[in-house]
């Protein structure tokens, strides 16, 4: 009697079906779930917005910008009682726009400040 090699094949690859299906149910590093966005030294959220170069960047959850071509937008235009705080040297952020600054949630005040929320962040 001869001896295939089909049985051996069919248990390897089952093993090694049953390894991957092993390995995708391993949980996620920490952090890995929550990825900002980085634009400078600043750390944005998924679903965050920014206007970037003209158009609007909108922070995806794993830390990738993604931009919307087909609408421009402008750096905003506030009135004169409201100032925007600094994002860098090309960037200002509307007030009540929310950023990770410096590992703390802050918010930009209607006076052009960052305010801090007190709560951690990366």
């Amino acid at each position: 009697m001869q001896r295939t090699g089909r049985p051996h094949r069919s248990v390897s690859a089952w093993l090694i079906g049953l390894v991957l299906l092993a390995l995708a149910a391993l949980p996620r590093p920490a952090g890995a779930a929550d990825t900002a966005c980085r634009e400078g030294n600043q750390a944005f959220q998924p679903g965050q917005t920014l206007c970037l170069n003209g158009f609007t960047n909108t922070c995806q959850p794993n830390g990738a910008w993604i931009s919307d071509r087909q609408w421009p937008c402008m750096a905003p235009v506030f009135p004169t009682d409201a100032k925007s705080c600094t994002i860098n040297a090309n960037q200002t952020a509307a007030p009540g726009t929310r950023a990770c600054i410096d590992g703390r949630r802050r918010e930009c005040s209607e006076h052009g400040t960052w305010i801090s929320l007190g709560v951690p962040c990366n």
